[in-house]
């Protein structure tokens, strides 16, 4: 009887080391199964064509010296042994910052460093040193257009690198090196993003725009004002346009502008992200990932926000004469700059939930504000009443 129990307690047990061992060998198969789904995805849906570009941060390095793996490991992973690497100087740099400040043990870490110093280092192109995580976020950009994988250990932070399903995020999970799964979802804003969509044309007709009370409405704010301009219909690159007339159209043409303004936005995101607002009622699952690339798109209409980046970017004052009843006159400030460069005018005229932007000049003291003998930005009754006739 003792033979037997121990015979049946052996079979339980080996029975239980065999389901153990199938159960890792499933999970291991569907791991597998999904990162190769994932590799097929980018290589032939979003043309990840090989030699693979892999751009890594410091945390990475660290990884890779702290666990005794190469670079070796990475390529297997991608399954691409010519694969190029770079890091930038901003990561090295902010690499250098943790080394000299930090207290404990410093082998792995300058083991780390020394790793980053054979790999190609990317200059940066932005005037500022910045954090790695922007820095990385510049250098790939919001479409990844020279299709770059990242490497970092940093899952779960870097919103606009870690949830942009543009970029190919090599990580790490339960220590081992992985390549980041796409959900459906994901897999479904990525090809819509990547997809190049037709510039927006006005629904308007020029009738329609003269006749409105919003286009005799900015007229008489020209002559207060002391403004001169066409208001004129456009597409959605109007505002971007009309930018590039203020600035130079032949040093900064709209494309270039419209660049300028969106790499405004990305490595500065905590000056806008609050000022972000979804496009409608349905769209209050918006992230401010999905806002940068509809801004990013070629014929995306402006509003205030981009407005106020040009003005931060650029280092430039923008008037706006506004149409609406409720406010005739904005000014947009350059963020922590004292003094402008210059100062950029234009026109905004709405009329049916549509938004127009055009270039306008100032005309020196040949406004009726110019002659008034009280403040017009603290109009009396009496002012105001000039100003709707």
């Amino acid at each position: 009887m003792k033979i037997q129990t121990r015979n049946k307690r052996t079979k339980r047990s080996r029975k239980t080391t065999l389901n153990v061992f199938r159960g890792k060998l499933e999970a291991n198969n569907t791991w597998l199964r999904k990162h190769l789904d994932t590799l097929t995805f980018y290589r032939k849906r979003l043309s990840f064509k090989e030699p693979s570009s892999v751009l890594l941060d410091g945390s990475m390095f660290y990884y890779l010296a702290l666990h005794g793996k190469t670079l070796d490991h990475i390529c297997e992973l991608i399954k691409d042994f010519t694969a190029n690497f770079y890091t930038t100087d901003c990561v090295v740099r902010e690499m250098e910052f943790y080394f000299q400040s930090y207290s404990g043990p410093k082998d792995v870490l300058e083991e780390s460093i020394k790793r980053a110093r054979t790999v190609e280092l990317v200059s940066c192109v932005h005037g500022k040193e910045i954090s790695a995580e922007k820095c990385i976020t510049n250098v790939v950009g919001i479409y990844n257009s020279k299709k770059v994988f990242v490497a970092t250990t940093v899952n779960g932070c870097w919103p606009l690198v870690n949830e942009n399903p543009l970029i190919p995020i090599i990580t790490v999970n339960d220590g081992s090196l992985v390549l980041k799964n796409l959900s459906g979802n994901q897999r479904q804003k990525a090809k819509g993003w990547s997809s190049a969509t037709p510039v927006e044309k006005s629904a308007l007709t020029d009738k329609e725009l003269r006749e409105s009370p919003d286009y005799e409405r900015l007229l008489r704010r020209f002559d207060f004002y002391g403004y001169v301009g066409e208001i004129a219909l456009g597409d959605g690159n109007n505002q971007v346009k009309a930018i590039s007339q203020q600035l130079g159209p032949s040093d900064w043409p709209h494309e270039k502008v419209r660049a300028f303004v969106v790499k405004q936005i990305l490595l500065h995101s905590e000056l806008y992200e609050n000022l972000v607002n979804p496009p409608s009622v349905d769209s209050s699952n918006w992230t401010f990932l999905e806002y940068l690339f509809c801004t990013s798109k070629d014929g995306a209409w402006g509003e205030t926000v981009t407005l106020q980046a040009a003005a931060d970017a650029f280092e430039v004052k923008i008037v706006v004469i506004d149409s609406s009843e409720d406010c005739a006159v904005h000014d947009f400030f350059p963020y922590g700059v004292e003094h402008p460069k210059k100062v950029l005018c234009l026109s905004c005229v709405t009329c049916q939930d549509e938004t127009h932007y055009n270039s306008i000049q100032k005309l020196p003291d040949r406004s009726i504000a110019s002659t008034c003998s009280r403040n017009y930005l603290d109009p009396k009754p009496e002012e105001q009443d000039h100003e709707s006739e």
